[in-house]
């Protein structure tokens, strides 16, 4: 069993509002994702990701503020900390 805390999951949905463009948006967040070091899979309505719950953090802020300046937008997450290995 993984230490508590260590290790976080969560379920990522990125939705741009307002906007036409939202393959660029929804790229950057993959992009994101991809360079973030975290176990993922990505799915048709979420992405599920896995690791460190401070790079999970980060990731989340990291969307945030990558995408602020861009366009409004829905960000949905489900943590736990139950990692499931």
């Amino acid at each position: 069993m993984c230490p508590v805390g260590k290790i976080a999951a969560g379920e990522i949905s990125f939705l741009p509002l307002g906007t036409r463009d939202t393959s660029n948006l929804v790229k950057k967040v993959i992009d994101s994702i991809r360079e973030s070091g975290l176990e993922y899979s990505m799915g048709d309505m979420s992405t599920f990701v896995r690791g460190e719950g401070d790079k999970l953090f980060q990731l989340l802020k990291d969307i945030y503020t990558e995408l602020d300046g861009e366009c409004e937008f829905v960000l949905l997450v489900k943590m736990s900390n139950t990692c499931g290995c």
